[in-house]
C-alpha cells in the first residue's frame, strides 16, 4: 500500500507542476467496498466528464503497475460546482504530504482508510 500511495503522490506532484494544482486528490477505501479503493480528484483543468475520466485512467495505467492499478476500483471526478468538493475544503485542513484517514466519514462516505494527497482552497474553486 505504501508503494501505491508513494506513486500517487508522485503522480499528483508531477501533474500539479505540469497542468496546475488540484483542488482535491484523495484515495479512500469505502467501508461498503467489495472491490477496492476510490480515487477522488478535482482540478480546474480537469474535465469532470468522460474526457477527464479517460485522461486520469490512462495516466494511472501508464504510471502504476498492473497490481497497483487493479487496487483502484473507481475514479471519481468532481467539478468546481460540486457541493461535495466544497465540503472537502471544510473537512480537510490544507497541509503538505499525504494525510491518513482511518474509520471516519469523508465527503459523506464512511471509509475504512484513506489518504488525502492534496487539498486546495475553497476560494480557488469558487473563483474559477
Amino acid at each position: 500500500m505504501k508503494q501505491l500511495i508513494h506513486r500517487l503522490v508522485v503522480i499528483e506532484n508531477n501533474l500539479a507542476k505540469e497542468k496546475g494544482p488540484f483542488w482535491l486528490f484523495a484515495l479512500v477505501l469505502p467501508k461498503s467496498s467489495q472491490t477496492g479503493w476510490d480515487l477522488i480528484v478535482a482540478a480546474p483543468w480537469l474535465d469532470s466528464g468522460i474526457v477527464g475520466l479517460e485522461y486520469v485512467t490512462n495516466l494511472l495505467k501508464s504510471r502504476l503497475t498492473d497490481k497497483e492499478f487493479r487496487q483502484i476500483a473507481r475514479v471519481i471526478i468532481y467539478d468546481k460546482f460540486s457541493a461535495t468538493l466544497k465540503r472537502a475544503f471544510r473537512e480537510v485542513p490544507k497541509q503538505d504530504g499525504a494525510q491518513e484517514l482511518r474509520d471516519t466519514t469523508f465527503l459523506g462516505l464512511p471509509v475504512t482508510q484513506g489518504y488525502v494527497i492534496a487539498v486546495g482552497e475553497l476560494e480557488q474553486a469558487a473563483a474559477r
